[in-house]
């Protein structure tokens, strides 16, 4: 980004989708998924990355 400094984190970003422990959720494969602001992708649970 034009004007910023290496290092500078204040636009960066990690959106994660966390599965409800209690619900429907608990048995999920893919686990907690997340993205950030470079848009790379990853899963927690055992099927990994096959979730996206």
């Amino acid at each position: 980004m034009p004007g910023k400094a290496d290092g500078d984190f204040s636009t960066c970003y990690i959106l994660q989708a966390v599965p409800i422990a209690t619900g429907l959720q608990k048995d999920d494969k893919c686990g907690t998924l997340s993205v950030n602001s470079k848009g790379q992708r990853s899963a927690s649970g055992s099927l990994g990355d096959a979730c996206w």
